[in-house]
């Protein structure tokens, strides 16, 4: 289904915040959520920050976060799992110590120091970093 600005207007309006919703019916293999679930809706703001980076799963869902350490955690907490959970990551921004960080993660991985000092991260790359599917 495709939403154009009124009919993302006219549901704001048909169902403003903290109204209690339940899901009748989906249509998504991927991501199975049984009929007869219950919700909130809960309004997304528009980010003040600009995006760190991006998770995603097999399963479809996927996360973008603001926050370096939230985006950090992710990937230290998900990594492991990887080849069981489809999870990839894709990292946006050119902030040196993030950047390090996530590199730094994929060599603990595997038992491995990073051998790249941070220096070696301060030219940002021509466009975002995305690895997965190890």
């Amino acid at each position: 289904m495709m939403f154009n600005k009124n009919s993302i207007q006219s549901l704001k309006e048909r169902y403003p915040e903290g109204t209690r919703i339940e899901l009748i019916s989906k249509n998504d293999p991927l991501a199975p959520v049984p009929s007869g679930t219950k919700g909130t809706v809960q309004r997304q703001q528009q980010a003040e920050k600009p995006a760190v980076g991006r998770v995603s799963f097999a399963s479809g869902e996927e996360i973008t976060y603001t926050e370096p350490e939230e985006y950090l955690k992710a990937i230290r907490e998900e990594l492991p799992y990887h080849a069981t959970s489809g999870f990839r990551y894709q990292t946006f921004t050119d902030d040196p110590q993030v950047r390090k960080a996530v590199d730094d993660e994929i060599y603990n991985l595997f038992g491995e120091k990073n051998p790249r000092a941070l220096e070696e991260y301060e030219t940002p790359p021509s466009q975002g970093i995305y690895f997965g599917g190890m």
